[in-house]
């Protein structure tokens, strides 16, 4: 039966009532908003100002091309430690005031090395609450995001809300009072960044602060890949290593479809010679693969300093190679790529 024209006129208000209330009651479905002001080619920071014992993030921002080659470096300030410079994001936390200067320097497909600075101003004021530890990851990657609070801050008073970005979907139904929160990235086709607030309040004050995490377009999973879900990015950890250009794909990618050959990568029982029954650090540390280098630079200290009856080198001996990376859960060896 047609409409008469007063139910006409009814219906137009009502959708004009539901336009301007966003058209849903779902919040899901509405995506919250991409950062202003961000430039292409440039170095993002997420805040205007920082303060001591906050969590600080600067973001290499070049969507629209390829990065290699990528190397941070502090130019000024009291001394930091990132623990990824050959990321397209660095955190850190300033325990002194200050002025702090930053340089990255990187390659776009394959052009000539560029270069960028940023500076920023670290207040004398102490931070109540800090979110951790913003970084990069691969569409698809599975997540996780922190937060420390300060001892006089009500920990069931923490509140998680995503800010801008495609919408994720947190493990936990209820983020509110998490120290927590979980989710996988969203699959997209350039660089994205995907921004939280936290925030957290004792009886006379709200806290808050913001962390994000950088998504990275990645190819889609071939349906025989030994790796059917997102694994992270890995590199050699010695990048002059004999095996570097086997290590990623042959034990740690979702490339990969078959086994590689021992000839390709034999095990580390192969390295030991003459009358030695263990291999040396050398040699376990030219099959390590890891996420960041920080991982290396601490198993190789583990091998140096906690290791002095040979134990665990000589467990070693029947893998082919250590895979270190922050999205292992649990630790797993498996005979498909002899790694660990």
């Amino acid at each position: 039966m047609p409409f008469s024209a007063r139910e006409k006129s009814l219906l137009l208000t009502l959708s004009l009532i539901l336009s301007a209330c966003g058209g849903s009651t779902d919040s899901d479905t509405i995506e919250p908003p991409t950062l202003p002001n961000i430039t292409t080619g440039s170095i993002v920071q997420l805040e205007e100002s920082y303060a001591l014992n906050q969590g600080i993030e600067l973001f290499l921002y070049h969507p629209d091309d390829e990065i290699t080659n990528i190397t941070w470096q502090q130019t000024d300030g009291e001394p930091v430690n990132f623990l990824a410079n050959k990321s397209k994001v660095i955190a850190f936390t300033a325990n002194q005031a200050g002025d702090y200067n930053f340089s990255v320097n990187y390659q776009t497909n394959g052009g000539a090395l560029q270069s960028l600075t940023k500076s920023i101003n670290v207040s004398e004021e102490s931070h109540a609450i800090t979110a951790r530890l913003s970084h990069e990851v691969l569409s698809d990657n599975k997540v996780s995001l922190r937060v420390s609070i300060a001892p006089n801050v009500n920990e069931n008073s923490i509140k998680w809300q995503q800010t801008s970005g495609p919408t994720v979907s947190l493990t936990e139904v209820n983020s509110d009072g998490k120290l927590a929160i979980f989710f996988d990235a969203p699959n997209v086709n350039k660089d994205t960044l995907i921004t939280f607030d936290v925030s957290a309040n004792n009886d006379s004050q709200t806290y808050t602060d913001q962390v994000a995490v950088l998504v990275e377009p990645a190819n889609q999973i071939n349906n025989n890949a030994y790796f059917d879900s997102r694994v992270a990015k890995v590199f050699p950890y010695r990048s002059n290593s004999p095996y570097a250009n086997n290590l990623r794909q042959c034990v740690y990618s979702n490339t990969l479809t078959s086994s590689c050959t021992l000839a390709t990568l034999p095990l580390l029982a192969n390295e030991v010679q003459g009358t030695n029954t263990s291999p040396s650090i050398t040699d376990i540390m030219n099959r390590v693969v890891v996420s960041h280098q920080w991982m290396g630079i601490r198993f190789e200290e583990f091998l140096t300093h906690n290791d002095d009856n040979d134990d665990f080198k000589n467990l070693l001996r029947a893998t082919t190679a250590i895979v270190i990376s922050y999205d292992v859960r649990p630790s797993f060896y498996w005979a498909a790529t002899g790694a660990i």
